[in-house]
């Protein structure tokens, strides 16, 4: 049999955020850093969450279920180990305060490394300041993904969005804020910020 279809002008866009929406339901990021690297980080992984019971994730029982559970266990003892967490009647309880601590000095050896190699001063972001610059790529570290925006002289890192993406290269603008930037992607920033 023989027919006809009207096609939709904005068709590919529907089933793109179609597509998206099915598969963003199915996968959840948990780790930007492989596994292998998470049992031992020094800083809050999301393994903590894990053995402290805030966060509950789907175990198989085979693949890659036996090396979640692997690693679980390694992240218990090391944290252990190093007085990161304690034993009590109810579980683990996690030091989240050192834990803290740990995740700003990785952030900062993170940004050492990245200053050697742009020769930029790091600058780190405070509070309620405007952050501006050229966003250029996300950098992985076991605490989470955070963004590169340079300027001319200086760069800072801040918690990644994946709406930055569409915008690498560009000048981007926004206001640092608790857990991170209220982006302002319609304004540009002034000359001399």
């Amino acid at each position: 049999q023989y027919g006809s279809w009207r096609v939709p002008k904005d068709y590919l866009n529907r089933a793109a955020a179609y597509d998206a929406e099915k598969s963003a339901a199915r996968v959840r990021t948990l780790s930007w850093v492989a596994l292998e690297q998470l049992p031992e980080a020094r800083g809050q992984v999301f393994l903590d969450d894990v053995l402290e019971g805030r966060k509950s994730v789907e175990i198989s029982a085979a693949g890659f279920g036996d090396d979640l559970r692997g690693a679980l266990a390694v992240r218990r003892r090391f944290l252990l180990s190093q007085d990161l967490a304690r034993e009590t009647g109810d579980g683990l309880v996690v030091d989240r305060a050192r834990l803290r601590l740990l995740d700003r000095q990785s952030l900062e050896d993170a940004a050492s490394r990245l200053s050697k190699e742009s020769g930029r001063a790091f600058v780190t972001p405070v509070e309620g300041e405007l952050i501006a610059g050229a966003y250029r790529r996300p950098i992985d570290l076991p605490a989470g993904r955070f963004a590169i925006v340079e300027r001319s002289k200086e760069f800072t890192l801040v918690p990644w969005r994946e709406a930055l993406e569409a915008r690498r290269g560009l000048e981007v603008s926004g206001v640092m804020r608790r857990g991170g930037v209220t982006w302002d992607f319609d304004r540009r920033p002034g000359i001399g910020r």
